[in-house]
């Protein structure tokens, strides 16, 4: 003999169906967390660390000798914490050396104070390919401009700020304090 299936057992089938459904997924969604520590804002884990192929081999041989690794940070912050704190991330970085830091091949100081620049004479010269450190301390808050090479320097006055470049185009290059469109040095490159 059939069961007799009413509208109502089949509505309140759906509705079971449906409840135990939400009720799995929201245990799952909660999972286990006693190995992680809790967070104090919403973060997403990147997958770790991925090798690429650079481009193909060229002998027909596999694609190992030819690859590169890249690792993304371990955790971002999605938007900021819900009660007004702070939101604490971990993450990884590799290792860069910047050319920058390299030693200076030629180091030059200069103390501008008024219209007075001291330190330095009207011209400088640097040899071509050479890193070239200079060091200004002014009495006024302004930006130095390299022409040339169009590098800039932002001075805080009574504070030495550093710009470092390398000498890689030859010429007469004047450096100034932008602003004030007062010439600090020129550097000749050769």
């Amino acid at each position: 003999m059939k069961p007799v299936t009413t509208r109502r057992s089949t509505r309140l089938r759906a509705i079971f169906v449906v409840l135990i459904t939400s009720v799995t997924m929201l245990a799952a969604a909660c999972g286990d967390s006693s190995d992680t520590e809790p967070a104090d804002a919403a973060t997403a884990t990147i997958s770790p660390p991925t090798t690429i192929p650079i481009e193909p081999p060229v002998d027909g041989g596999t694609a190992d000798a030819a690859t590169a690794t890249t690792t993304p940070p371990t955790t971002i912050p999605i938007e900021p914490p819900v009660d007004g704190g702070t939101a604490d991330t971990t993450t990884t970085t590799t290792d860069t050396t910047d050319t920058t830091e390299a030693e200076a091949d030629l180091v030059v100081e200069i103390t501008i104070i008024g219209d007075i620049v001291s330190g330095v004479g009207q011209r400088v010269e640097v040899e071509l390919g050479s890193i070239v450190e200079v060091t200004i301390t002014a009495d006024v808050d302004e930006q130095v401009h390299l022409h040339g090479y169009d590098e800039f320097l932002t001075l805080i006055a009574g504070e030495p700020a550093v710009m470092v470049f390398e000498a890689r185009i030859p010429g007469v290059f004047e450096a100034e304090l932008e602003g004030r469109g007062q010439r600090i040095t020129e550097f000749e490159v050769s």
